[in-house]
């Protein structure tokens, strides 16, 4: 596949496309803010003005209240930057590339279980993802008359300390806390769940997969070469 990493944070997001390129991929770094409607147009104009064409697009874009103040501690300013990111950039990134998509294409969403099972003081993350599942429903019955399927992947915590960037690996404080977490989810499984999202037979939009669910491990030789991959992530 062709790899358009999309990122706020410019390190993040180059180291991202150097570890695709030293893995004998392909793979251009585009600098983005989801927060901002001209950063996601400059995104899909850019993706393909260099490959001309987008086959998937995974919106993984999404921030949480660090300091998880709540309801009663949360300022309306943190509120709505946590929806401009998580779901209005979702909703974004999805209009401006659709254009560029035939029938047969891909969008994934990445949801989280706090979409349906929430956690004291995350209103605005919570909020957010369940913006996103409702999206996503919507999204994939809006766009089922041009082919292109829409699905959500709803993880809960994921160990992400082998993937902090460069500057960011000494602040080890989260990846002790997650170790300590019982449902800690391996990234493996998520980027199965992803795979397993794009390839032709998965219709549903809500992929809340275990082991197993459809019968075979996702390969990923379902992401064909000549696929253009457009990952929109935020810096971790």
């Amino acid at each position: 596949a062709y790899v358009v990493v999309a990122d706020i944070n410019r390190e993040a997001g180059e180291e991202t496309r150097d570890f695709i390129i030293k893995k004998n991929g392909k793979a251009v770094f585009i600098k983005t803010d989801v927060a901002k409607e001209e950063d996601c147009r400059r995104l899909a104009e850019e993706t393909v003005k260099e490959y001309g064409k987008i086959d998937i697009l995974i919106n993984n874009a999404g921030i949480a209240d660090a300091k998880k103040a709540g309801i009663f501690g949360e300022g309306m300013e943190e509120f709505d930057r946590i929806i401009s990111v998580n779901l209005r950039g979702t909703f974004m990134c999805s209009k401006y590339c659709v254009p560029f998509m035939k029938p047969g294409s891909s969008i994934v969403n990445i949801s989280s279980t706090r979409a349906f099972m929430s956690e004291p003081e995350t209103e605005a993350y919570s909020a957010s993802k369940g913006g996103i599942a409702a999206l996503t429903h919507s999204m994939a019955v809006s766009l089922s008359e041009k082919n292109i399927r829409v699905n959500s992947i709803s993880p809960g915590w994921i160990d992400v300390s082998g993937w902090k960037k460069g500057s960011g690996k000494e602040k080890s404080g989260s990846a002790i806390f997650l170790r300590l977490i019982s449902l800690v989810e391996n990234f493996h499984h998520v980027r199965q769940r992803a795979v397993l999202a794009v390839a032709d037979d998965v219709r549903t939009p809500f992929l809340d997969l275990g082991d197993g669910v459809f019968g075979r491990e996702a390969d990923l030789g379902d992401l064909e070469h000549r696929n253009v991959v457009v990952v929109v992530a935020d810096a971790v």
